[in-house]
């Protein structure tokens, strides 16, 4: 788009200089001290991040700046206010000057947005799908005092608060030598790992039938459940392994929990059943959506084109797809108002109701669109009632048991774990600005208090009971076909890895476990998004290896 068909404004001037005018330090959202401008070559990964954000920037220069798609200049104007400057009017002032100046040179706008946190620029690249990722190879890895360096420093550039944990081919557990790491998260919905891999142990120990798992629940069970979830399961004849898949069919506890919460009413949970007073009472059709359309991109094939669906693609985080003229459209949750957002991620894979005034704002509706919402997937809920599954199922064989005790007995003494509480423990770190996080407890469906270094311990157990099973020679199923046949919750058979995220609006939490080499990576962050991340970088450096060669720009790779 030519500079006179931009729509009218001020005298351009460099968004440089007026940043430098306004003597506003750029500040990042959590610390908020000033960011470090380098005029030197940095590290490795910040020189290759650099370089692939470069990459993205330019994508998003030619294919949103030059042909002025306003809907996603604004989207991204508003996620960069809204993270990197929480809303201030002089964020407001530097991010207008910038992308005022944009179309005219490209390199300014590029060093500009280089001076955000870089992680900013991938996420608005997973929104708009510009860029692809980088065609790559798993490897074997020691993790050497160099990785550690180059971690920590693209941590401090980032400015990213976390702890992390890792293990290599030596199999001994790297624990980053930084004050976070001294410190306990909460885990979320990482802690579904947990109970998924506790099912599989009581299959191992005797204790519940593998064939009892696609059977309808026990009645006996199913008696000491609220009448409301009785009768639904009962109906539905409902299995413990669509409860352990989402699609049980019922609804999610979390809104409410969390409501009562921002209302004052810290709920008392002392054990699992206690979550089931939140539930949401809604219900709908058992197992109505596979899991690849929950956990992957929709099949266009099974999508109603009245209904919005909430789910991932991999290791991008949560998008929001529509189907439009038989096309998927998709959208970040980055990208979403911050309620809007957080009522997605409280109830996950919500339907959204797009004949809401709210929304319509939002996903720029028209008024006759006629969308309607009828369901909900995801299902915090049923992985409760998976936990009060295994400790009915312990009773009827060893006497009265709490399900803390049995995950005790059967995974967290085993795998050495020290810290691992079901209320926050003194010490922890958490977002200050959220009231709800440090009233998070722990249960089937996560929440758990860990820290990474004990994260790290539970994936390096994975792997090693999957390599010590793989050499038993009696009957007992082994672990890792277990994980293949029923652990679709945590188990990527592309990668043939077990990883799962976990998050609220203002932390998050991330484990992966490769099958193939034995390599952990464990993040834990009091900040948004940023476990998945930092996950991903370590990956991406220590892990694997392009299968094409990465080619370099003609420019110095230095922050602006």
């Amino acid at each position: 788009m030519a500079a006179s068909d931009r729509p009218p404004g001020d005298e351009i001037k460099s968004s440089t200089a007026a940043i430098s005018a306004a003597g506003i330090p750029i500040v990042s959202a959590q610390d908020q001290s000033p960011a470090v401008t380098l005029t030197a070559p940095t590290t490795h990964w910040v020189q290759q991040d650099l370089i692939e954000t470069r990459e993205i920037l330019q994508a998003f220069w030619n294919e949103r700046i030059i042909k002025y798609n306003k809907q996603a200049i604004d989207g991204y104007k508003d996620y960069l206010l809204r993270e990197h400057f929480k809303n201030s009017p002089n964020g407001q002032k530097i991010l207008d000057t910038i992308f005022k100046d944009a179309a005219l040179d490209f390199e300014k706008f590029c060093s500009s947005i280089q001076q955000f946190p870089l992680r900013f620029i991938h996420e608005m690249n997973a929104a708009e799908n510009l860029v692809s990722h980088k065609e790559t190879k798993e490897i074997t890895h020691r993790i050497e005092k160099t990785d550690i360096d180059e971690l920590l420093a693209y941590m401090h550039e980032e400015k990213i608060s976390g702890a992390v944990a890792m293990r290599g081919d030596t199999g001994d557990l790297i624990i980053p030598d930084m004050p976070e790491n001294k410190s306990s998260y909460a885990m979320h919905s990482v802690g579904k790992v947990f109970t998924g891999m506790l099912v599989l142990r009581m299959i191992q120990e005797g204790i519940i039938a593998e064939s009892a798992l696609k059977e309808p629940l026990d009645d006996d069970f199913i008696k000491t459940l609220p009448i409301s979830i009785q009768n639904h399961l009962k109906e539905n004849k409902t299995s413990l392994h669509q409860l352990m898949t989402h699609q049980s069919g019922l609804g999610d506890y979390l809104r409410q929990y969390f409501k009562d919460i921002e209302e004052g009413k810290e709920p008392k949970i002392n054990k699992p059943e206690e979550f089931l007073q939140f539930e949401d009472k809604r219900r709908f059709a058992v197992g109505g959506y596979s899991l690849e359309l929950m956990y992957g991109r929709p099949d266009v094939a099974k999508m109603d084109p009245k209904k919005i669906y909430v789910g991932s693609e991999g290791e991008q985080g949560l998008f929001c797809y529509v189907l439009q003229g038989g096309e998927i459209e998709k959208i970040s949750l980055a990208y979403l108002n911050p309620d809007m957002a957080k009522s997605i991620t409280e109830t996950a894979c919500d339907f959204i109701d797009l004949n809401d005034k709210q929304t319509k704002a939002i996903f720029n509706i028209t008024a006759n669109a006629g969308y309607t919402a009828d369901g909900i997937k995801y299902s915090n809920t049923g992985l409760v009632l998976v936990g009060l599954a295994i400790q009915a199922a312990y009773e009827k064989k060893y006497g009265p048991c709490a399900y803390d005790e049995i995950l005790r007995r059967y995974i967290i003494d085993d795998a050495n774990i020290s810290c691992f509480f079901s209320k926050m423990p003194e010490g922890s770190r958490y977002n200050p600005e959220d009231q709800i996080a440090p009233h998070i407890a722990g249960g089937p469906a996560g929440g758990y208090w860990t820290k990474a270094e004990d994260l790290a311990k539970f994936g390096k157990w994975i792997y090693e009971r999957c390599m010590a099973d793989e050499k038993d020679t009696s009957d007992r199923p082994k672990l890792k076909r277990l994980i293949e046949s029923y652990g679709q919750e945590f188990y990527y058979p592309q990668y043939n890895c077990v990883a799962h995220g976990g998050a609220i609006p203002t932390s998050s939490a991330f484990l992966r476990v490769s099958l193939e080499t034995g390599a952990v990576v464990a993040c834990l962050s009091d900040q948004p998004r940023v476990a998945m991340h930092v996950q991903g970088k370590i990956w991406e450096n220590m892990f694997s290896s392009p299968i094409t060669p990465v080619l370099t720009h003609g420019h110095t790779n230095v922050r602006p």
